[in-house]
């Protein structure tokens, strides 16, 4: 028997899955009580500290997901409705000198209108430019519903930082 895996990260929605990367690596505290990190390597920037459990009432696993960005690594996220994307995209186009390209977000914000619900996500890599300097920007998308999504925004700390001001201002 194979049971669903509710995942809550953060701030973001919970959402449901059929796995816990790395679960059976790690022995158990107790029965059905788990509490380890792992790291994924393959140009992951996290720590992934874990710590699931057994509801038996619900009959389901519940995982507690929390990463802690690699030194130098900055992260932003937020939940949004699928109609302030664009808005917030938009918003981080000052930021930078290249890459943030207006192809590149209709391409983003297309995928998002033409994907139903899923727990999958989409990861865009962009080469970009802020402040003159060469920067990583990574963006993962999560599609909850038609009209809520999970957006991770992965780059150096600095740029994060500004991130976080724009997100910020847009959800207000």
């Amino acid at each position: 028997m194979q049971y669903q895996v509710e995942t809550l990260e953060g701030k973001h929605r919970p959402y449901l899955s059929t796995w816990v990367p790395q679960i059976f690596a790690a022995e158990p505290i107790r029965p059905g009580y788990w509490q380890f990190t792992w790291e994924a390597g393959h140009g992951d920037d996290f720590w992934n500290h874990e710590e699931v459990s057994f509801d038996q009432k619900r009959q389901l696993f519940v995982r507690t997901l929390n990463r802690e960005p690699y030194p130098g690594v900055g992260e932003v996220s937020c939940d949004l409705e699928a109609k302030k994307l664009s808005r917030l995209l938009e918003s981080f186009k000052p930021l930078f000198d290249s890459g943030f390209t207006d192809s590149r977000l209709q391409d983003l914000e297309r995928w998002l209108k033409t994907r139903p619900p899923s727990n999958a996500l989409l990861a865009t890599p962009l080469d970009t430019a802020y402040n003159g300097k060469a920067t990583f920007v990574t963006i993962l998308v999560r599609k909850y519903t038609e009209g809520e999504i999970g957006i991770w925004i992965i780059t150096d700390r600095e740029v994060a930082a500004e991130l976080q001001k724009k997100i910020d201002e847009v959800l207000r």
